[in-house]
């Protein structure tokens, strides 16, 4: 009486941990391999002469990071911080910063065959910042780029000296 027996393969799906936010109507993400921490209440200074992009500094357990303003990254109109703003912080090459965003969901694992490239119909302006998009039961997460989120546009600031004043 031979007995075959099946070996039953379980296959584990590949999935990706995501740390889940919203900034203003928008449901987004970030890797979490990527997050060094969510921080609550910083005391931000703001920067003269700083790009919008930035709202400032802050010092987190004695090192000073930069502040990067969430809602001016995702292009909304109302871009003001309010203080109510959850911080998540990241590690970029050697640096240290934060976004500030409206708040903390959760932590999610997704599979990563939900994931989706950015359509072509995004704004030129979001390309770099957006690098696709998880579906997780019903919801879109924009999945956000930890790197384009750290980069400041250069900047050249000239000074004109006033009428009759010579510098």
């Amino acid at each position: 009486m031979g007995q075959t027996l099946r070996s039953v393969q379980r296959t584990e799906e590949e999935t990706v941990q995501i740390c889940v936010f919203r900034i203003g109507r928008h449901t987004c993400g970030l890797p979490l391999d990527d997050v060094l921490e969510v921080a609550l209440g910083l005391d931000i200074r703001a920067i003269p002469l700083a790009p919008d992009k930035v709202a400032g500094i802050s010092f987190l357990r004695g090192t000073i990071i930069q502040v990067i303003n969430g809602k001016f990254c995702m292009e909304l109109h109302d871009y003001a911080l309010n203080g109510n703003e959850a911080y998540i912080v990241l590690k970029s090459q050697e640096e240290l910063f934060a976004i500030a965003v409206d708040k903390i969901d959760d932590i999610l694992q997704i599979p990563k065959r939900n994931f989706a490239r950015p359509p072509s119909t995004l704004p030129p302006s979001q390309h770099e910042l957006v690098e696709g998009a998880y579906l997780y039961e019903q919801s879109l997460i924009v999945l956000l780029s930890p790197t384009s989120l750290c980069k400041i546009p250069k900047t050249t600031l000239s000074y004109t000296p006033p009428p009759g004043r010579l510098d």
